[in-house]
């Protein structure tokens, strides 16, 4: 779905992990105040000193510093909390922590307890904390790209393999300018962070949070050339996208275009053509703006001749008649263009101190010697003086004349286009290069340094030229920096010695591809009211004005120049229909998607959504309407044809159902609106047949040998409520099979109310070991490289793996009667279970077996390996079973984006969500409460692809749909993924949630 931007403040988080990073490395030792320490020198020296006189660092008692010293982790806990108190002035919460190397007599134990209560600190997976451990340079990255929520960057460092878990972090933090290189180009990713490096990181993270919890500021307003104001603020600005300029001149509105700065800081409003005289004032909006500090005015005044250039010191003689030489000049306006071929730059007066100056054509002064017959002699000296008469700018320059530049032939060449593109667009500083073809008088090429002394290019005014080598070859480079209006442009090259070679071209300057003509057609499948964020999609077809069609990852980049609406009938009093945009990201890129949930209808059968999409350039608009049909609610239950519902004495099964709804699609309620109709349905199960199976759904279990005996099962919805389904629970229904060989039925019953809307029933057939049966070994899904999903504890040849790591894998066997039925096998039955792999481990996790990856880094292809299973049957022995495990050589992606009322376990890796914990799609914002809090907690996690859950560091969080009468000023989630948010007034907002490949996911916020 549409990508959506926020300012992601995350203040502890970000402040914490940051100044963590930054304090935490100094050891812990009584401090003596010294500005000046006599161990520092070099280039770091004033970065310690600044990192000192801003209250980050300090010295010794002796006076010293220490530069070389490393830190411990405890250290690095107690800086982290420490900061996070002084940056807020809060106290952290204490409690408990789980850690078997930290005790409560260690000097610095409040301080891990606090960190690791507040969700900065994690330990290893076999319970240490690690608090002797040091910190290591791409450790150090990984945290600080977390804490500040850099982007993905690529990297540069000959030591840093494009592989490296490390690698994308350490690029954020390199183009960041937090964290520098070595100067023989490498990083050193395992080198331990010392005192001094630390101290000049801190100074620079502490000025990058100060930045980031300033209130933005228009600095200046400034017209910066002929057509165009130049607005700079205090601080990067991080979604421009939010950003409004109201610009008016002496009162009246003017419209110019916003083209932002790469670096976010200033914007140029750029008009089609020159700015009218007047004083300009501009407003913006859409950004947290200190009172009174989002305007600024600038008085534009009539263009005018500024400077005079005298293009060389070379008066070139006409190899046909020596008593004439040449040479050329340049007119630039105030703000440094080239306006020579304008007419503003009319009534330049040339004055000779020999001979008869004159301007004989635009750009280029001619003197005749006196008298006109007689040659100039060669290394004469000529002082020549040119004067605008209007404004009396002046330029003079003493001259040699010259043969040097002398040629027999000039010509334009082929037009050299950049990579991407066949066209010259504009403001673009190499717009395209002409190739030149010219000879000199021994008939040899003329080079670069050559043409620069015999020929003056005269480009028409907004258009700027200039010679260059281009594969050792002349060229004239294009620079359209200037133009922002799309036309033809003249360009001349006047050949001082003869001017018959003179030669002009005219180029065609056009706009970057803009979007020009839209088609929108009918969204893919049917709609629902209801149906989540991100799962209507509309075709969007986008062509350029070259009639091109433009790819979806262009479509989304221009995303801003497509208005997209939408208008509703049918729907419930208030509803607002119009949350389509276009995808940014994922899937769906460059497509039309809902933003938010479609919302409910009023009554009736139906309701219709007309889709609007205009490319703003053109106007052009495109219209697509369709049909929105009731909620979607579970019709059919469904038992999956691989369920597993045969079991080996003691063995265990997971059976998950499947629903569809009334439109026969596939139905899942953990991610219907849990407000929806959802909350009427409800289950009955019921267990009949032997005692030979015990049943869990929902918390209860089914045992019919239990005394009393337990047979039955039912849950009921209560409609209206936002909590969780409880259909969620026939998703985890648990078979554990006996000591007994028999059959057991279970029936499941769908129910709205008390009405049986669906059943389904399946046969659980329990049987003993025997020499009968064929063993092998079940498909092992392939494996996350990072057993315990923080690759910042990865050091070495361990990354913090085991059996009981999020993403170890169970080791599980299968066995087949003559009749072809398979049966699932109880862990205990194996005996051992090794892998070949260096890349490999196993292990037991209680009684069951488990392999997982042990590498440090992600692979770059799969990596196989052959495990190896020793199972003891009944009446056969010892079974040996072989098969292959992988380690996938993908990162981490979102499948679905959840948020629940409790957070992980553990952020890095979970195998499951929190235990009795509900969907969040809604929550109440209570201003009045000190401090104003969320209710219920919000907590985010992504499932990724390998069925496992987390909190990445790297989800982007905005307010939408935001009502009048709501100020919201900050939308976050910490580590430990709660999302907090700060507002004002009383009405309601949406928060989205969206990971880097576009999954999302929404919340309401009712503000009271």
């Amino acid at each position: 779905m549409s990508s959506v931007h926020r300012q992601h403040s995350r203040k502890f988080a970000v402040i914490v992990t940051v100044l963590a990073l930054l304090l935490g490395l100094f050891p812990v030792a009584a401090f003596a105040s010294h500005g000046q320490f006599p161990d520092v020198s070099g280039v770091l020296a004033g970065e310690i000193k600044a990192a000192h006189d801003a209250g980050l660092v300090d010295g010794y008692d002796d006076g010293t510093f220490r530069p070389n010293e490393n830190v411990t982790r405890a250290a690095f806990a107690k800086f982290i909390v420490l900061a996070v108190e002084k940056a807020t002035g809060q106290s952290l919460p204490t409690g408990d922590e789980p850690f078997s190397d930290v005790a409560p007599n260690q000097a610095l134990y409040e301080y891990v307890v606090k960190a690791y209560k507040a969700g900065y600190i994690q330990g290893y997976s076999d319970g240490t904390f690690g608090y002797d451990k040091p910190i290591n340079r791409q450790e150090a990255a990984a945290i600080l790209q977390r804490a500040l929520k850099l982007a993905d960057a690529p990297e540069n460092f000959a030591d840093v393999p494009d592989d490296s878990a490390f690698a994308k972090a350490i690029g954020a933090v390199a183009a960041a300018g937090l964290m520098k290189g070595y100067d023989n180009g490498n990083f050193g990713p395992s080198d331990k962070v010392n005192r001094a490096q630390a101290a000049a990181v801190a100074v620079r993270g502490y000025n990058h949070l100060a930045q980031q919890n300033v209130q933005y500021e228009v600095v200046s307003v400034a017209a910066v050339s002929s057509k165009a104001l130049r607005v700079t603020f205090n601080k990067a600005v991080d979604d421009t996208s939010k950003v409004k300029f109201d610009v008016k001149r002496d009162g009246v509105a003017v419209d110019l275009t916003a083209k932002w700065a790469e670096d976010k800081k200033s914007v140029d409003l750029e008009s089609s053509s020159k700015l009218q005289v007047g004083t300009y004032t501009v407003t913006v909006s859409g950004l947290d703006f200190a009172e009174g500090k989002n305007s600024g005015s600038v008085k534009v005044e009539e263009e005018t001749v500024a400077k005079i250039e005298i293009v060389g010191d070379k008066l070139i003689r006409d190899k046909n008649t020596p008593s004439v030489a040449r040479i050329g000049y340049k007119v630039y306006n105030q703000y440094g263009e080239d306006i020579t071929n304008s007419s503003v730059a009319a009534g330049i007066e040339a004055k000779s101190s020999a001979g008869s100056a004159s301007i004989t054509s635009t750009g280029v002064v001619e003197i005749t010697n006196n008298p006109s017959n007689q040659a100039w002699p060669l290394d004469a000296k000529v002082v020549l003086t040119l004067v605008h008469s209007a404004t009396g700018v002046t330029a003079s320059k003493t001259l040699t004349v010259a043969d040097s530049g002398q040629l027999t032939s000039f010509a334009f060449g082929n037009i050299i286009y950049p990579d991407d593109s066949k066209r010259i667009y504009t403001g673009r500083s190499e717009a395209a290069w002409i190739e030149v073809q010219a000879t000199d008088a021994n008939g040899q090429p003329a080079d670069e340094a050559y043409l620069r002394n015999a020929v003056t290019l005269v480009p028409q005014s907004g258009l700027q030229a200039d010679f260059a080598t281009r594969d050792g070859k002349p060229v004239i480079k294009i620079d359209t920096t200037s133009i922002v209006t799309a036309g033809k442009y003249t360009l001349t090259a006047v050949v001082l010695s003869s001017p018959d070679l003179n030669k002009s071209i005219t180029l065609d300057v056009v706009k970057e591809p803009y979007p020009a003509k839209v088609e929108l057609s009918a969204p893919e499948g049917l709609v629902a009211a209801r149906d989540a964020a991100g799962t209507v999609v509309l075709g969007l077809k986008v062509y350029d004005q070259f009639g091109n069609e433009m790819a979806g990852k262009d479509v989304a980049a221009h995303s801003a120049d497509i208005e997209v609406r939408a208008v509703g009938a049918g729907f419930a009093s208030g509803a607002n229909v119009d949350v389509f945009g276009i995808a940014t990201t994922g899937a769906n890129i460059g497509k039309v998607v809902n933003t938010d949930v479609i919302p409910a209808l009023a009554s009736g059968n139906a309701g219709t959504i007309t889709v609007f999409a205009t490319a703003k350039e053109t106007g052009n608009t495109s219209t697509v309407q369709f049909q929105v049909r009731p909620e979607r609610e579970p019709a059919a239950v469904v038992l999956p044809t691989d369920a597993v519902t045969n079991l080996l004495y003691n063995a265990s099964s997971v059976v998950s159902l499947n629903f569809k709804d009334q439109y026969e699609a596939n139905y899942d309620p953990a991610k219907a609106d849990p407000a929806g109709a959802v909350q009427s349905f409800g289950y009955k199960v019921t267990l009949s047949g032997q005692d030979v199976v015990t049943v869990t759904v929902g918390g209860v279990t089914l045992d019919l040998g239990a005394a009393p005996a337990v047979s039955e099962a039912a849950k009921n919805g209560t409609a209206g409520t936002p909590a969780t389904s409880v259909l969620v629970d026939l998703k985890n229904i648990t078979l554990q099979a006996k000591s007994a060989s028999g059959n057991a039925t279970v029936t499941v019953q769908l129910l709205k109310g008390s009405n049986v809307v669906s059943s389904v029933q399946f046969n659980v057939s329990v049987a003993a070991p025997s020499s009968t049966l064929q063993y092998s070994l079940a498909q092992i899904p392939a494996l996350y490289w990072d057993a315990d999903g923080d690759p910042t504890n990865n050091s070495g040849t361990t990354n913090g793996g085991s059996a009981t790591a999020a993403y170890a894998e169970e080791i599980r066997v299968v066995a087949k009667d003559s009749t072809g039925k398979t049966y699932t096998v109880a862990p205990s039955t194996i005996v051992v279970a090794t892998v070949d792999g260096a890349d490999f481990e196993t292990g037991k996790d209680g009684n069951v077996w488990k392999v997982w990856s042990t590498r440090t880094q992600r692979p770059t292809d799969k990596v196989t390996g052959t495990l190896t299973v020793q199972v003891q049957t009944t009446d056969a022995g010892l079974v040996t079973l072989t098969g292959t495990v992988t380690i996938s050589n993908e990162d981490r992606y979102a499948v679905n984006v959840l948020v629940r009322d409790a957070g992980l376990t553990s952020p890095n890796g979970s195998v499951s969500l929190p235990a009795n914990s509900n969907p969040v799609s809604e929550a109440t914002y209570d201003t009045a409460a000190t401090p104003p809090s969320l209710t219920p907690k919000p907590y985010v996690a992504v499932e990724d692809q390998f069925g496992r859950y987390w909190v990445p560091g790297n989800l982007k969080l905005a307010p939408a749909n935001v009502s009048l009468g709501v100020t919201v000023t900050d939308v976050s989630y910490a580590a430990t993924g709660e999302v907090t948010v700060s507002a004002s007034g009383a009405g309601t907002f949406d928060v989205v949630i969206q990971a880097p490949n576009g999954k999302t996911a929404t919340i309401k916020v009712n503000v009271r």
